[in-house]
């Protein structure tokens, strides 16, 4: 799906598939507050970069 193109595993965010992957991935965000921050900051980069309207604007005035 769509998180597996929007997700770089560990450097803006972590892909899980089964409850126990789940709970490893959050105790180590909750546990490591300057990763946290850094994953946040990359994801946060990566969806204005890619996904805002700024950055789609030529698409989007192409399709009016």
């Amino acid at each position: 799906g769509t998180n597996k193109e929007i997700i770089i595993e560990g450097e803006n965010g972590f892909l899980v598939n089964d409850i126990d992957n789940w709970i490893e991935k959050l105790s180590f965000l909750i546990e490591n507050p300057e990763e946290r921050e850094k994953l946040g900051k990359k994801a946060r980069s990566n969806a204005v970069k890619f996904y805002s309207i700024e950055a789609n604007v030529g698409f989007l005035t192409k399709q009016l």
